[in-house]
């Protein structure tokens, strides 16, 4: 699946699954937010993937302030919307 010009948010892709996803996504043309709990874990995400097209947004998807910072953050970045929303989520 192409997915050239969408762009996606992805929850808890500092690690595993949720990183996978994450490269899967930009491998296949999508532009991307990261965000899971830990900067530095995301930003090792982002490192590993091509230049200009990762936004890393630390925070718990659990809280709502975070997650209005998160599209505060896209909006900053120039991401646009995310029309594709994925990853793990966790309670």
């Amino acid at each position: 699946m192409r997915l050239d010009g969408k762009v996606a948010l992805i929850t808890g892709a500092g690690t595993g699954i949720g990183a996978a996803i994450a490269g899967r996504f930009v491998a296949d043309g999508a532009r991307i937010c990261i965000t899971g709990r830990r900067q530095e874990t995301l930003e090792r995400v982002a490192q590993s993937l091509p230049a200009g097209i990762v936004v890393t947004c630390a925070g718990d998807v659990t809280n709502l302030e975070d997650v209005g910072a998160w599209w505060i953050r896209q909006h900053t970045c120039r991401c646009d919307h995310p029309e594709i929303v994925g990853g793990l989520l966790s309670a």
